[in-house]
C-alpha cells in the first residue's frame, strides 16, 4: 500500500536511554506510517542531507524511532525533549498484513530495531516470532513473547531457517552472501530491509538504486522492503 507522500512537523515529546548506547525518542505527528515504512528529516549534523526515521514503535498519533552508537547511525540526529522537527513521509512501500499463526524470523545485525514493527504486527496475528541477533542489544525492553536466540550468523541460519515460515531480515554484506545459499527456498513472504542513503525519497536523485533480479529498483520508491528472492545474487 502507497500512501500519498507530505511534509508535515513531528514534535519530540520524551527520550528515553535504554541501554547499551541506544536512545528511543517518542515523536507525535499527523504522518501515518505503517510496517515497511518510514519519515526522512534533516534534524541531523548535516542540515542538507536526509536521514531515514525507521519506527521502532507505530502509534495512534505518531511513532518511536531508535538510534545506536557508531558509524552505523550515519549522522547525529539532533533532537531533544520539547523540539519540532520537519519530516517528509511516508516514505516506501507498506508491507500488508502478515497470515495468522506462522513461525515468523526477524533477523536483525547492526540494527534489529527496524524490523519489530513486524513482531508487532505478527505477535497480533498470533504468530510465533523469534528475533535472531549477532550482535548485544538491550532484549529486557522487548516484549516478552519474543524469543531471543543469539549467536554466530551461520549457526543462527541453520537452526532458525527451517523452522521459519516468514523471515523479516536487516542484512549487512556478509548476512546477505550468507542469505544467497538459500535463494531457491525463499518464497513472496520473506523480506529484506534495505536502507542506503537515501537523499530525496522521491526517487529523483537515483542515488538508493539497487540491482535487483527484476533490474534496478530505487530504495525509497520500490523498498525498502525487498523480497528476499528477488535479492539473492547482490551478495554474488
Amino acid at each position: 500500500m502507497r500512501r500519498t507522500m507530505r511534509s508535515a512537523t513531528a514534535h519530540c515529546t520524551r527520550i528515553n536511554n535504554i541501554g547499551q548506547g541506544r536512545v528511543r525518542a517518542w515523536l507525535e505527528c499527523e504522518i501515518p506510517l505503517a510496517a515497511g515504512q518510514f519519515a526522512l528529516t534533516t534534524a541531523t549534523s548535516d542540515r542538507y542531507l536526509n536521514r531515514a526515521l525507521f519506527p521502532v514503535e507505530i502509534q495512534q498519533q505518531g511513532f518511536v524511532i531508535e538510534t545506536a552508537p557508531g558509524p552505523e547511525d550515519r549522522s547525529n540526529f539532533l533532537v531533544k525533549p520539547g523540539d519540532t522537527i520537519e519530516i517528509l513521509g511516508p516514505v516506501g512501500q507498506a508491507i500488508s498484513a502478515l497470515a495468522p499463526d506462522k513461525n515468523v524470523l526477524l533477523f536483525g545485525t547492526y540494527n534489529p530495531q527496524v524490523l519489530l514493527p513486524f513482531a508487532t504486527q505478527a505477535l497480533k496475528q498470533e504468530c510465533s516470532v523469534t528475533l535472531a541477533l549477532t550482535q548485544p542489544y538491550p532484549v529486557e525492553i522487548l516484549d516478552p513473547n519474543i524469543e531471543v536466540r543469539m549467536g554466530k550468523l551461520p549457526q543462527l541460519l541453520n537452526d532458525l531457517l527451517d523452522w521459519a515460515d516468514q523471515v523479516f531480515v536487516q542484512p549487512d554484506d556478509e548476512t546477505l552472501a550468507h542469505l544467497s545459499q538459500y535463494a531457491q527456498e525463499w518464497d513472496s513472504g520473506s523480506y529484506a530491509l534495505i536502507s542506503p542513503t537515501m537523499p530525496c525519497g522521491t526517487g529523483a536523485c537515483q542515488a538508493c538504486a539497487i540491482l535487483s533480479s527484476k533490474g534496478w529498483r530505487l530504495t525509497c520508491i520500490d523498498g525498502p522492503m525487498f523480497k528476499l528472492a528477488d535479492l539473492y545474487h547482490r551478495a554474488t
